[in-house]
């Protein structure tokens, strides 16, 4: 395991900026049409059941254990929040989309510095944050 120092954070972190650099995701607020801190109201309705497509996709690519895995998150959202995540659910999919890309970034950069990554998990996801991040742009009230 590759000890992680402070300096070599801030070595990273400085090349992380520069990557990012005129990229959509840094736009203010008021540029891109969505809050990526905004509260959505829970989800609502009885539309197709997002897990069970996700895992019969996953199943279907010959990745039996994160088709699991997705079925065993669920579950446990079942449990805490009620329901099941279904599609059409009165929601904002880019922007919740965007918004656990962002969690998972903060998750990234944890294990980097906890000396669990090299970086690539921040660098690899840096690229999906875009791609979701220009959805959004494009479609701020998605519902």
């Amino acid at each position: 395991m590759k000890s992680t120092s402070i300096r070599d954070y801030h070595d990273y972190q400085n090349h992380g900026k520069a990557i990012m650099a005129g990229e959509e995701a840094v736009k203010p607020t008021q540029e891109k049409g969505y809050d990526a801190a905004a509260v959505q109201a829970m989800p609502s309705g009885n539309g197709v059941d997002v897990a069970v497509v996700a895992a019969e996709n996953l199943r279907a690519l010959g990745h039996e254990k994160i088709a699991e895995d997705i079925e065993a998150r669920i579950r446990l959202g079942e449990k805490k929040y009620g329901s099941r995540l279904k599609a059409f659910n009165g929601r904002n999919a880019l922007l919740d989309a965007y918004q656990e890309c962002l969690d998972f970034l903060n998750y990234a950069k944890q294990c980097e510095i906890e000396g669990l990554d090299d970086g690539g998990l921040f660098a690899g996801m840096v690229g999906f944050a875009l791609i979701v991040s220009e959805k959004l742009h494009k479609h701020p009230g998605a519902l």
